[in-house]
Formats: C-alpha cells, sequence, structure tokens
C-alpha cells in the first residue's frame, strides 16, 4: 500500500489528472480478482491522501475510487461479473461482456466530471447542485445517443461523434461548457436532419 502510493505521487508530479488516471488503473487492475470492498479499503487507505493534496476534495477521491473498483468487474478482459451473468444467461461470455462495457462507458467518464466539478456531490450551494445534476443528465443523455446510436430516434455516426463531444461538454460543469454542448447536440440534429434527407432523395433518383 505505502508503494502503491508513494509510487503514484512520485509518477503523477503532482498532476491531478495523472493522479486520478494511475488510480482508475490501479483499482481496475485490483478489482479484476478482488472484491470491491476490499479494493475499496486498500486504495483507501493508501490513496486518498495523496489525491487530497494534488486539490481533489475527499469526498470526491473517496467516491472515485469505489466507482472504479465497481467498473473493473464491467472492464474487459476479465468482466468478471459480465462473464458471471453471461454463465446464468446461457450467453455467449464475449458478446455480453463487450455489451456491458460499452453500456458502462458513460460510468467511466462520470467520475472524472465529479472530481473536477463538486457540485455534482451537492457540495456546493443548492443552485450550484441544482445547474451540475441537471447539465450532467443531459451530458449522460447525449453519451446514451452516441454510444447506443438511438434515442428517440436512429442517430448517423456524424450526429453520434457530435453526441459524444456534447455529452462531455455538458458533464464538464460551466454554463461555457453547457452551451458548447447544446451547440454540438443541435449541430448533431441538424446532420441527422441532412443525413436523410440527402439519404431519400437518393432513394427517390434511384426509384
Amino acid at each position: 500500500g505505502t508503494k502503491i502510493a508513494s509510487g503514484l505521487v512520485s509518477l503523477a508530479g503532482g498532476n491531478a489528472i495523472l493522479g486520478l488516471v494511475f488510480t482508475m488503473v490501479s483499482a481496475i487492475i485490483l478489482g479484476a480478482g478482488m472484491p470491491v470492498t476490499a479494493v475499496y479499503i486498500i486504495l483507501a487507505a493508501t490513496l486518498v491522501q495523496p489525491l487530497t493534496m494534488m486539490g481533489i476534495a475527499p469526498l470526491a477521491a473517496h467516491l472515485f475510487i469505489f466507482m472504479y473498483a465497481a467498473l473493473a468487474g464491467l472492464t474487459p478482459p476479465v468482466a468478471i461479473t459480465s462473464y458471471t451473468a453471461a454463465g446464468i444467461a446461457g450467453a455467449e461470455p464475449n458478446g455480453v461482456a463487450m455489451r456491458a462495457f460499452f453500456f458502462g462507458l458513460p460510468g467511466y467518464i462520470i467520475p472524472f466530471m465529479f472530481t473536477a466539478s463538486p457540485a455534482l456531490l451537492m457540495q456546493h450551494g443548492t443552485m450550484a447542485t441544482i445547474g451540475a445534476v441537471v447539465s450532467g443528465i443531459i451530458g449522460i443523455i447525449y453519451l446514451v445517443a452516441c454510444i447506443e446510436g438511438y434515442f428517440v430516434t436512429y442517430w448517423p455516426w456524424p450526429s453520434r461523434v457530435l453526441f459524444g463531444l456534447a455529452g462531455l461538454f455538458s458533464l464538464a460543469y460551466g454554463l461555457q461548457s453547457d452551451l458548447v454542448g447544446l451547440l454540438l447536440a443541435a449541430a448533431a440534429v441538424g446532420v441527422r436532419f441532412l443525413f436523410f434527407r440527402t439519404f431519400r432523395g437518393r432513394v427517390r433518383d434511384d426509384g
């Protein structure tokens, strides 16, 4: 535990983003073969203090570790929870693991967002918390449209890329980032209508 903590501090060099990435990797690797609670206890005892020294709020650091310890069960190639579910359902294990991983992709992004914006954890005033939660929900909807390719209607690949960027900007709480996310989402909708109008026009011409 001490070696992990000292290695994290030395490798990150005081950089909070690198520190979070190394913490994520540590939690996923340990979570591949250990229960979530054990991974959390080990890393919380060794890594929370270095993360707080890098400027991460204590609550955000604890939840960051816990979430990635849980997400380790979805992360290929081990993905032990997915393989267990596949065995119960009688489904193909690798297909279930990859599908679960893609469904869980927003979960890999959210911990980074709430470390940058503690308002998502209700650590600021009421209005800031409401704004962060609303923009976070909208950002998740954008990411769902990006990952699944369907939300209310079908979205072509260019729109999905734009929705993915819009989701990242919306999760990064702030008025300017929310406006950028809204503009990207509007562009995604415009691309979708342009795409289908062009497609329908080609069908008519071929007919």
